[in-house]
């Protein structure tokens, strides 16, 4: 599950940062397809990205 929702600095499109199951920390920009049942998502990157620290 991610762990913060944000919008991309440079697309604009939502972006999502979270930790896989192998323990990696990600961020994955998406675009919304549609936000009706049931919601379709498209990734376009996904990256290693620092984890954040508190």
């Amino acid at each position: 599950m991610p762990s913060k929702f944000d919008v991309s600095d440079s697309s604009g499109r939502p972006i999502a940062f979270g930790s896989t199951a192998t323990g990696r920390f990600i961020a994955v920009v998406f675009e919304v397809l549609n936000l009706a049942d049931p919601l379709v998502i498209r990734p376009i990157p996904a990256y290693d990205v620092p984890e954040p620290k508190e």
